[in-house]
Order: structure tokens, then sequence, then C-alpha cells
């Protein structure tokens, strides 16, 4: 028999990022991701593509106005791949939806055999739906370069699995989970009459849910169809996984798919190619044979001769044999396996843990080896040797039989000194080594990991993880235990991915349920809990904010303007404002009821109801916003009043200026410089409010005469207090209402308030004083503004603001 090549396979060290399709390719391949090269004969010996000057998309490039570029994720012999956006299912508030671009190289554009690939795996891949099968949604060309849309997948291909672990064979029970992917896959196709005709390590994909998923479908053939003119010349298929009769040239058929995936198989299962690296023709005419696996059962051995036999005519008709139904020792497990199979597909999580009875069973039934023991001549108490052997003999048989029992009746490891486990370790005291002790110990300890698999499936991971640690406990050698633990430890980080994708697309239900699962298990970081917390705490504070703009909205709607008391759009605003500040969203709906009242007003004005009117335009300047056509209306509403009810020329010399007093400030609007004082620039004692003065005025302390803002009877006080020794650092004054000013009315507002440790301002509460109604608002608006120095705790203050009108 010839010698097989020493394979190459695991000489690549790449490993590769999350991508929709494969990165890597073998050495020895004449394709990188199932591309074609031309033959010499067509186009001598030049390369196809100019590497260097053949450009690639920049991000954030569009492609007809619907996929936005994110990053180039692989460049091969034909096209690139594109991580991409898909605009068209990305509507506001939702999240990101990524989709992979596979675009022809700009040079091979114009060419129809490459045009062709693309579009045939386009039209194959769409007319398939199926788990294992990666979706394709379009083919389109933008600019004159042809392109596929296909599903973004994150995980990696078998091929980067291999390199990354130095081409190593996988675990059996992960083997065929991949091989039967595989299969399901390739079993739909043919039913559906498609030929994939280049199954290799590179087209078979693994996500980070475990699923398999079977990749490009361009050189796919119906069964029915010769080989395409434009094929001529071009090599499509990956030599080393394509049969011999694909490699000469004949159209390829069911059998054919059968071969590559037997070819995939016995890689994964035996670490290494069948054929050492070399083309099937190589080895057929080498006289290469293929060796049986090592520790592969003799039924799954005999799918993978027949699957590899060089003539079409002796290896199965159907992919069906690489089903589980079809051979029942797949993977090595037997019974437990079975059982469990259902549970395993479910949750792909869990697929390893069928191992987990067969290593149980493996040391149960297996051999112990004997442990021989040289006695002494005597025993130092002067008992003959005999005697003491046949003592301890005694002593060993009699704690079996009490093991044995406790066994029988469940008493594992409880009550204390009084089960299974104790009587055990009793007995490798007298006797190290006893066999049946020791196989106690360890069947002992797998029940409590197959408690542990129970618990895990069952969705409670602190009952799994306290069955391991009993197990552990038990024996601490048992290696089911850390294959089961890292199978928690799996589950625990997929709850804890769950809930961040759930959370990063706006799915909050799902998030909160995933976040509650993830808190479970004890390895998960506490702050990468708190980040998704955090996640759901802000979108909550915005599903909030939202509903309370839909409350306004209806207030709008139904023309609750101002009343009812405590429902009505602007009492609604104001406690959005409190509680989320100048969020723009705010201001947009309080331009929107300042123009209803403006609307009002103006009604107001024409039918003569001018102190109506005088009011709407109040409120609607107090909102702070749309000053020009408040302004507008108040001079409509002068006008008016001029015609209908002359006011006296000093009171409207008064109010003519219209300038803001400096120790005013228009409710709700954001602070004018001019009206903002530093605490140095306040007077020393109080602050007199007069509508025409141009500076805060000085006076004598007064706790509530005549006079400005001052602190009278404060918790904890006892004389009246200036604003700057409150540590008064931003002086924002309130506003003067036009209105009492135009009617020579004056009056005073008695305020209470929190001064917060941050030095802002809280719970503002009036407490009485004269003509609060209409000086009231103004007053709360001003002190929500005001600013104090740092301080320790929280203070409560009082102050009373007079508004008078200066002689």
């Amino acid at each position: 028999m010839a010698e097989k090549p020493k394979s190459r396979e695991s000489q690549d060290p790449r490993a590769t990022s999350p991508v929709a399709g494969d990165v890597d390719r073998e050495e020895d391949v004449t394709s990188e991701l199932s591309l074609p090269w031309a033959s010499d004969e067509d186009f001598g010996s030049a390369p196809l593509v100019d590497m260097e000057t053949d450009n690639t998309l920049e991000t954030g490039t569009l492609l007809n106005d619907r996929f936005e570029i994110v990053e180039l994720v692989h460049s091969g012999g034909m096209g690139h791949v594109y991580k991409a956006v898909d605009r068209r299912r990305h509507p506001a508030g939702s999240g990101r939806i990524h989709v992979a671009i596979k675009m022809l190289r700009e040079s091979l554009a114009e060419r129809d055999e490459f045009r062709l690939v693309l579009e045939r795996e386009a039209a194959k891949a769409q007319s398939l739906s199926h788990s294992n099968i990666i979706n394709i949604f379009d083919f389109d060309e933008h600019e004159g370069r042809f392109f596929l849309v296909m599903e973004w997948l994150e995980g990696e291909s078998v091929r980067a699995l291999l390199n990354r672990t130095g081409g190593q064979r996988l675990a059996p029970t992960f083997a065929w989970t991949v091989i039967e992917g595989v299969a399901e896959a390739l079993h739909h196709a043919h039913r559906n009459n498609v030929i994939h005709a280049d199954v290799n390590p590179s087209n078979i994909f693994i996500t980070e849910t475990l699923d398999i998923k079977l990749l490009d479908f361009g050189v796919a053939r119906c069964a029915d169809d010769a080989l395409d003119p434009a094929d001529k010349g071009v090599t499509w298929a990956t030599q080393t996984y394509a049969s011999p009769e694909v490699l000469s040239g004949l159209s390829p058929v069911f059998q054919d798919d059968v071969f590559s995936l037997g070819c995939v198989a016995y890689r994964l299962l035996g670490g290494e190619h069948p054929f050492g690296g070399s083309s099937s023709i190589t080895a057929r005419d080498g006289g290469i044979a293929v060796e049986p696996i090592p520790g592969v059962p003799e039924s799954e051995w005999q799918i993978l001769r027949r699957a590899l036999a060089y003539s079409r005519a002796e290896r199965p008709d159907t992919v069906e044999v690489f089903l589980r139904k079809h051979h029942s020792s797949a993977i090595g497990v037997r019974s437990h396996e079975a059982k469990w199979s259902a549970a395993f597909l479910q949750r792909p999580l869990l697929v390893a843990m069928g191992v987990v009875a067969a290593v149980a069973l493996a040391w149960w039934f297996g051999p112990v080896a004997p442990v021989t023991e040289t006695l002494p001549e005597d025993d130092p108490s002067g008992a003959p040797v005999e005697a003491v052997a046949q003592s301890e003999a005694t002593v060993v048989d009699d704690l079996l039989v009490a093991a044995r029992q406790a066994a029988e009746d469940q008493r594992l490891v409880l009550p204390e000194e009084d089960n299974a486990r104790s009587q055990y370790r009793e007995i490798l005291i007298v006797e190290p080594g006893n066999g049946e002790a020791l196989r106690g110990l360890r069947s002992i300890s797998d029940v409590f990991v197959e408690r542990a698999v129970a618990a895990l499936k069952s969705g409670d991971p602190q009952a799994a993880a306290s069955s391991l640690t009993t197990a552990s406990e038990t024996d601490a050698s048992n290696p089911a235990i850390t294959m089961v633990s890292e199978l928690l430890v799996a589950q625990g980080d997929a709850e804890l991915s769950a809930a961040q994708a759930a959370a990063a697309t706006g799915n909050m239900g799902q998030a909160t349920s995933a976040l509650a699962r993830a808190e479970q298990y004890e390895h998960i970081d506490p702050s990468a809990i708190n980040s998704v917390r955090e996640r759901l705490a802000e979108a909550a504070r915005e599903s909030e904010l939202l509903d309370g703009l839909d409350t306004v909205e209806r207030h709008l709607a139904a023309d609750r303007l101002l009343a009812p008391a405590a429902g009505n759009a602007r009492a609604s605003l104001a406690a959005l404002r409190n509680a989320y500040g100048g969020d723009p969203r705010l201001t947009a709906a309080y331009e929107r009821l300042a123009e209803r009242l403006l609307t009002r007003a103006a009604f107001a004005t024409a039918a003569g109801r001018l102190d109506d009117a005088e009011n709407l335009i109040d409120a609607a300047d107090s909102l702070g916003v749309l000053e020009a056509e408040v302004q507008l209306a108040r001079e409509s509403l002068v006008r008016t009043a001029a015609i209908t009810d002359p006011v006296p020329e000093a009171v409207i010399a008064d109010e003519a200026p219209e300038e803001p007093d400096p120790t005013t400030i228009e409710s709700e609007a954001p602070a004018d410089t001019g009206n903002e004082l530093d605490a140095a620039a306040l007077p020393s004692q109080e602050l007199v409010a007069q509508a025409s003065a141009a500076e805060p005025a000085r006076s004598e302390p007064d706790t509530g005469s005549a006079g400005g803002p001052i602190t009278t009877d404060a918790p904890g006080r006892s004389t009246a207090t200036s604003l700057e020794e409150l540590g008064l650092e931003r002086f924002i004054a309130p506003a003067y209402p036009r209105r009492a000013q135009r009617r020579g009315l004056n009056g005073y507002v008695d305020v209470a308030f929190d001064i917060n440790p941050d030095g802002r301002t809280d719970a503002i509460e009036i407490l009485g004083g004269e003509n609060t109604d209409i000086f009231g608002e103004s007053a709360s608006d001003a002190v929500r503004k005001w600013r104090f120095a740092p301080r320790p705790d929280t203070v409560r203050e009082n102050v009373i603001l007079r508004f008078e009108i200066a002689d």
C-alpha cells in the first residue's frame, strides 16, 4: 500500500472573526470560498485579477440606497465579503439589522462566467429554505458590480475551527453534531433536486448558538443538468474534498456530495485528511486505501468507508446514512445519548452532556487495576500477619455490606456518618485502592453529576452548581464534573449574551427575563449584570418619558391646556420637566402648547375678552418658548386694549420699554445672561424687586415688610439671613408679570425649598403671600434655577420674594 502524504491542513494557524462565510482556505486547494479559477488554456498564465488595483468599498458606502457598508471582512480571489446594515429593516427605535454582502471584484464584473457564479448561488439557495442552509435574500447590481445579500452569521467556519485548534480531531459528540447538520442540509437539497457540489470545511459554518449552516451554493447544480458550457476550463470544486468523478470533469451527482461529506466526517473524527491532504484522484492512482480511525465504532467506520469509495457505484445513494437514525452507535454514547438526544437538539449548549453517562459506565464496568500491598512479616502489635489480614478483611466486608445497603436506601451522602460515601471512605482507609469502594464513590459522584445535568435542563443553575459541588467532594477526579461545569458556565454566558442582545435591540421584556436567569449563575461578573440592568433602567426611563409625552398629546387633542388642575397639558409637561429636565422632545411639546394658547388668545382678543386673552398670553409666556410669537400677541392685545379701553398714560409709560427686569426671567426660558448675577454682585442684605430698577437695590434687613428675597422662619434659624449668607452663587430673578405692572399690582410670595448637597434647589413650595396667583409661578421658576454653594446635607430654607413697582 502506498504511503499517505503528510497532511498540511493544520499548518495555517489563522483563526477567523465572526463573518457570514469562511475566511480561511487550505493551502492545497484550487479555490477560495468556492471561487472559480480559470485554466491556463483559456486565460494563459496571467492571474485572473489585479489584486493591487482592484478597488474595495469604503465604510459608509450605500448600495442602492439601502445597504450601508460597515467593514470589509474578507477578500477572496473572485470577490469581497462585507458586513453591512440593511437600512430598510432598521426603522427608528429598532436594532441594527446586519447582512453580509458578497460582491464580485470590479475587474471581474463584466465577465459572464463569474456573474453566473453569484446568480446561480442566489437562485439555488433561494429555492431551499432550511435551518441548516444559509439564507440568501437577494441578487443585485450596483454601478455595474453584482452582489449577493446574505444572512449575517456570528461564529466561525469549520476550517477556522480546525486552524484555531491546531487541526486536532473534534470530540465525537460535537463532530457528529456538525456532520449531521450538514447531512440534514444536503438531504433537504437533494430532495429538491439540488446538488451542492463543493462540501468542504470552509463552506460549513458554526454559529455562536451552535447551529450548523451549509454555505455557498455558487457551484450547485440541478440533478438533471449537464455541465454548463460556461464552466469549460474552470475548476469549480475544492480539490481535496471533491470526488474523482468531479475532478475528472463529470457532472456532479448526489453520490459526489456523499463523498465530500465523508471526507469532512473523516477529518473531524480522525484529526487528519482521509488521503493525507492529496486529491482523491492522486490517492486513487497511488493506490492509497483509507485507513480506519482508531476508536471509531465499527458501524460508523463502515459508513465512512462506503462514503469514501473511489467509485460512485460503491457509495451510498443518499447522505441519510450520516443521520443518527441510521446508525445506533453514533458518537459512541449508546443508550444514555439516545435518551437525551431530543433535549440536546432543543438546547444546543447541552449537546455534550451525553458523554457524562458514557464516562460513568466506562468506569463502572471497566477494569480496575488491582492494588498489591506488601505486608510486614509481623504486625507491630505482635499479632500474626494472617490474623491482621483476616481482621481487616472482615472489617472491609462489613463496611461493604453497610455501604451497599446505604446506597440501596438512597443514603448517598446524608445523614452524616451513616451514608454510602462515608462507608466507602472508611474502606479506603483500611484498604487503600479497594476497587469496589472506588467504583462506589464514582457512582455516587455520577449520580450528582446527572442531577446537575437535570437541573441545568430544567433551568435551575443553582441546584446544578450545588450538585456539582457534591460530586466533586465525592470524587474530584471524575472527568464528567469538568465537562458539566463547562456547560454550566457556557449556559450562563449564553443567558447573559441573550440579555445583552435583547437590551440592545429594544426587547426589554426578553432582556429582563434573560437577565433574571443570568443572575442565577455564580460565575457571571456582577459588573456585566449591572451594565444590562442600567440599560434596562435607561430604557424604562425612556419609555416613561414617551408615555408622558403621549399623555400631553392626548390633553392637547382634547383641548385640556390649563384645566382641570391635575389633568392638563401644562401640568403634565411640568411634571415631565421636573423628572427629565431639558429633553428636546419636551421643548417641542412646550412649543405646541404655546401655539395652542396663543391661538386661543387671538380668538379671545378678537372677541373682546381681553382679560382672558391676557391670561392666555401670560400662560404661553411662562412656558419660555416662542418668545417672538408671544411678544407679537401681546402687542396685538395692547393695540386692541388701547382702542377699546385706553390705558392711563403713566401706566403705558411704565410698561413701554418692555425691558426685562434684571431681577426677572421668564419661567422655563433658558437663562438670559443679563438676568444672571454672581454672588459677588448681590446686595449684602436683601434684594428689592422693582419693575423699573436697573440694578438690585440695597435695603436694610427686614423679616416681612418691604424688601426682596430674604430667608424667614427657616427651620433652625431665628433671624433673617441674606441669600449671600446662604451661599448663593447664581441668581435668576423672578419674572415680573406685565399685567401686574400695567394694573399697578404689588405683592409678595413666601417660598420654601430644599438646597441639595450639589447646590441645586428642589421640593419648591409656595407657603403663602399676596397675589400669589399672579406671582407664585414666576417665583417658583426663579427659585428652581438658583444655585448655591455645595454643602454636606440637604437643608430646608424659606425666602420671601417681593414684587413692587418702584416709585
